[in-house]
């Protein structure tokens, strides 16, 4: 009778032991996702005020005022 609590029990713990392993999965992936969305965010803006400032100093000879979008 103890092997088939034994085995029950053992049943349980898997059950609850794989529930655990999608929560943590899933805050993983948020934490992934959020980090990989805020160095694009952060290289986008670096690599566009870089962009910005070689068009300024490449366009600095002419008379006519530099609008970027």
């Amino acid at each position: 009778m103890s092997a088939l609590n034994k085995k029950l029990d053992l049943s349980h713990q898997l059950h609850n032991a794989s529930g655990q392993t999608f929560i943590e999965f899933m805050f993983l992936f948020l934490v992934v996702l959020f980090l990989s969305y805020g160095m694009i965010k952060g290289l986008d803006k670096g690599i566009g005020g870089q962009w910005e400032k070689l068009i300024k100093k490449i366009a600095a000879p002419t008379s006519d005022p530099i609008k970027l979008r």
